[in-house]
């Protein structure tokens, strides 16, 4: 695995300056950028306080490029970091890919073009689940799907690699959660429930597990059955 490359911490920001941003963090902070002409991304993650161990030897900037080595290695898209730079003030780090093919959920769901994905985005889902890969932070817009190449991830410091009725239940459960929180009703216009039976046709779980996983999620089954019966 490819090591950090230290380099002076005002040439982080100078670079991310330059570059059209995508996303920044709190504090007007630039999180993710893009260099349009070579379809490069850039990536700044914040070295976390606690353990000198953890904060210099296992970031999150690490684990983003170890889980998108681990699940390719699993025989799912990933992105390829092709640079990893630090700080020379300890502060941050700044991760360097080729941009993945596709658009996000939320993406798509703006063209227009998101529900005849959702039953193969609840198929993909059960079979990382199936590969024991539990994507903690497995919202909509870390889903990329083009039709060309399929699902790609990304976000992948996210992720666990033991996988239980449990996680499957709470993956789920944040993947919903998500979309109320970005107030998009996409999923509720094709019905959790729906997403759900699309999800166990792929997922070949017993009946005492899908259950579990059903009584977990029930909030979001009134929320269906409000909008059916409203409509």
């Amino acid at each position: 695995m490819m090591k950090p490359k230290r380099i002076p911490a005002a040439e982080i920001e100078d670079i991310l300056s330059s570059l059209k941003v995508i996303c920044y963090r709190a504090g007007n902070q630039i999180k993710v950028a893009i260099d349009e002409p070579t379809n490069t991304i850039y990536k700044r993650f914040p070295l976390q306080r606690g353990s000198w161990y953890r904060r210099l030897f296992n970031p999150a900037s690490r684990k983003f490029i170890r889980h998108a080595e681990r699940v390719q290695a699993l025989g799912f898209k990933s992105f390829n970091a092709k640079g990893w730079y630090r700080g020379d003030d300890a502060e941050h780090d700044l991760i360097v890919y080729p941009a993945l093919s596709g658009h996000s959920i939320y993406d798509l769901a703006k063209k227009g073009s998101v529900k005849e994905v959702l039953p193969l985005l609840a198929a993909y889902i059960a079979k990382l689940h199936e590969r024991c890969i539990y994507f903690k932070a497995g919202h909509c817009g870390n889903f990329l799907y083009s039709k060309e190449d399929g699902f790609s991830l990304i976000d992948t410091e996210n992720m666990r690699f033991r996988m239980g009725w449990r996680r499957r239940a709470v993956a789920i459960e944040y993947l919903f959660a998500h979309t109320e929180k970005m107030n998009v009703r996409f999923l509720e216009e094709y019905t959790h429930e729906r997403f759900l039976k699309d999800y166990f046709a792929a997922a070949n779980l017993s009946t005492l597990a899908e259950k579990y996983i059903r009584a977990r999620l029930r909030r979001f089954f009134s929320a269906d059955h409000a909008r059916t019966t409203k409509e």
